[in-house]
């Protein structure tokens, strides 16, 4: 179930504290390891649901996270996860389960709201939380890491989408993800982009990036 929450994402946005001459900071707080959200249990005839109703479950990292999914037995059912951005914009993400192999999410969930496996092969589907963390800006690139004060690697970034977004599109935003993170307080510094582009004949972008994919 989501609420009506009222959404900060803001269209063409061109301005926002964290940038500064092209460059922004962003303190991502402290993270914890990869950790379980839920088990679903999934039958031939019921499926596996889990609705967090009018308390969603809010993710550690200021900006979000992403989340993955891996199954108990070979299936290939297709997870749906609803939820929000940092910016209380509606999500949905859809991920297919590879059996035993965890299937990465792409989004930043600052919350999760609704999580459904269709009924399918007899299987436990484990969602947990990944190493993939959400930024306050489309972000082209990462100059710097700071983990609990000390210099650190810069990471690895996922680009941000600039085309129209879909249940399985990367964040509009990106993410960047770590080796090593469990417990440290997470400061970056990065290059800002509030390009705009032009999705089905309307502008759109800017440092908030094309508004998320939600149904």
């Amino acid at each position: 179930m989501l609420d009506n929450l009222p959404s900060k994402y803001t269209p063409l946005c061109k301005y926002d504290a964290t940038v500064q001459g092209g460059t922004f900071k962003a303190d991502l707080g402290t993270v914890a390891a990869e950790a379980k959200i839920i088990d679903l249990t999934v039958t031939a005839t019921a499926a596996g649901t889990k609705d967090y109703g009018v308390s969603p479950l809010v993710l550690d990292a200021t900006y979000g996270r992403n989340i993955q999914v891996v199954a108990s037995a070979a299936d290939t059912a297709k997870v749906t996860v609803k939820g929000y951005d940092y910016l209380d914009q509606p999500v949905t993400e859809e991920l297919t389960l590879n059996g035993t192999t965890a299937v990465l999410g792409v989004k930043a969930f600052k919350k999760i709201c609704n999580i459904d496996v269709p009924a399918g092969t007899a299987a436990t589907v484990t969602v947990k939380t990944g190493s993939k963390f959400g930024l306050p800006v489309r972000c082209t690139q990462v100059l710097a890491t700071i983990e609990s004060g000390v210099k650190g690697t810069v990471g690895t970034l996922v680009a941000p989408v600039n085309t129209a977004q879909t249940a399985t599109s990367a964040d509009p935003r990106g993410t960047l993800s770590f080796s090593s993170y469990d417990g440290k307080h997470l400061v970056i510094i990065g290059v800002a982009d509030d390009s705009t582009f032009t999705l089905s004949g309307v502008e759109r972008g800017g440092l908030h990036g094309i508004p998320h994919y939600f149904a």
